[in-house]
């Protein structure tokens, strides 16, 4: 009996794995193009009213409940959200630097449209997602602003990709993704924060050839 229990309590996760789970593992993303900065008040009046702005994500990805043209994505990660200035002090030739970060806990749910031809995928994907605040570093120019945004942004998230599998349970993953954040990160009557980004994301991680 108790043999029993053991073999059944390793062979469960193996079982739920081939039942539900098509694909696991690490992603990273990085942004190439963002806007949605629309001239928000800041006590800098020296700055050339303009962020740049990048995000990166670290974490980890799960594709769930896997058909033969569909598959559920759950993506869950860290994000860095980093706003540059140049302040110039009435200046032009005499710029200074000002980096501010906020880190987020992301999560992104969606739904993937796929064809699969062995050993190679592509794919759609849409969803929603959202962004929780956990840590932000902050110049004092931009305190007002930065203090004030939403602790929570939601938003939405699309995109397609391309992946390839290789050495029979291995697969990695090309994503060009599209996000808009249906949540203003910050408002007042002069402007507001609500970004959209494109980017890619790299995944890689076990993949299952036993589901769909």
């Amino acid at each position: 009996m108790k043999k029993s229990i053991f073999v059944l309590f390793i062979l469960l996760p193996l079982i739920s794995y081939s039942q539900l789970v098509k694909s696991y593992g690490l992603e990273f993303g990085t942004s190439f193009e963002n806007n949605g900065w629309n001239h928000p008040d800041t006590a800098a009046s020296s700055y050339h009213n303009k962020a740049y702005m990048a995000n990166y994500n670290f974490g980890l990805f799960a594709e769930f409940l896997s058909k033969k043209y569909i598959s559920t994505m759950v993506d869950v990660d860290l994000g860095f959200r980093f706003f540059h200035f140049q302040l110039d002090n009435g200046n032009i030739n005499n710029v200074t630097a000002v980096h501010n970060q906020i880190t987020f806990a992301n999560i992104s749910i969606f739904e993937k449209l796929k064809y699969d031809s062995d050993p190679w995928s592509v794919y759609l994907f849409g969803g929603v997602k959202a962004n929780i605040e956990i840590k932000r570093s902050i110049d004092r120019d931009f305190s007002n602003i930065f203090s004030g945004s939403k602790p929570v942004i939601f938003g939405l998230t699309s995109g397609i990709g391309l992946a390839k599998r290789f050495f029979r349970f291995w697969r990695v993953s090309f994503d060009i993704y599209y996000n808009h954040d249906l949540t203003k990160m910050y408002t007042s009557n002069l402007g507001n924060i609500q970004l959209n980004e494109f980017g890619f994301k790299l995944g890689v991680g076990p993949y299952n050839p036993a589901t769909k």
